[in-house]
């Protein structure tokens, strides 16, 4: 849990630091680096909701962020 747990909170904190900067920026005209990082930083902050009375378990979530960690 802490290895994804570290993992996850460097990328968030890099894709909200792009996120910022980048927001009203044409994307056609961004390298497919800081593409990726913003569509991964999407798609972690998607997998961080969680319903107030349902909330995700370890496993789940651990399972949720496997794409980070198999880069």
């Amino acid at each position: 849990m802490k290895k994804v747990g570290s993992k996850v909170r460097i990328e968030l904190l890099s894709y909200l630091d792009v996120r910022q900067i980048y927001e009203l920026a044409n994307i056609d005209e961004m390298s497919e680096e800081l593409q990726k990082r913003l569509r991964d930083g999407k798609i972690m902050v998607d997998k961080l909701k969680q319903y107030k009375f349902s909330p995700k378990s370890k496993k789940e979530m651990i399972d949720s962020f496997d794409f980070i960690m198999n880069e």
